[in-house]
């Protein structure tokens, strides 16, 4: 009789065959950590590499592009165009259907984060612009008319 391997997941540790798997919830990190106030108005914080040049967000410990330690923290800046997008109409842990993109910044980064508003009004290449809510940030389209 040949054993039944046990299967090994890194996110969920070792399971048991024909264990039914459950959906793993979302990682929810304290947007507060990711915020800062610069200009009289909130800005998502990244790093710059003196080194290289290289901007990134979150805030990291070593350099993406030449592994370089010496990086700042820097506010990065609230205004960037929609790249790509795509929603989510089936979660374990969130009310659906949800957008979420990546965004350009006005300063190269490019993030991934969720889009607020309506999904049906984002199209790829439109204005989008950093929205602090209470406990959480997104990014929604800007409308002609909006003020800065």
């Amino acid at each position: 009789m040949t054993p039944t391997p046990i299967l090994h997941d890194a996110i969920l540790g070792v399971r048991i065959p024909g264990e039914l798997l459950q959906p793993i919830a979302d990682i929810r990190i304290d947007a507060a950590a990711h915020l800062c106030i610069s200009e009289g108005e909130a800005r998502l914080l990244g790093c710059h590499c003196p080194a290289c040049g290289e901007r990134a967000f979150p805030v990291r410990a070593v350099c993406p592009s030449c592994g370089g330690r010496e990086l700042e923290t820097i506010a990065l800046p609230a205004d960037g165009l929609l790249y790509s997008f795509s929603v989510v109409h089936v979660s374990a842990s969130r009310p659906t259907p949800y957008a979420i993109g990546y965004v350009d910044l006005s300063d190269g980064v490019r993030i991934l984060a969720q889009l607020g508003g309506d999904a049906a009004d984002y199209h790829p290449d439109m204005p989008v612009r950093l929205r602090v809510n209470s406990d959480d940030w997104n990014f929604e389209a800007v409308r002609e008319g909006d003020h800065a």
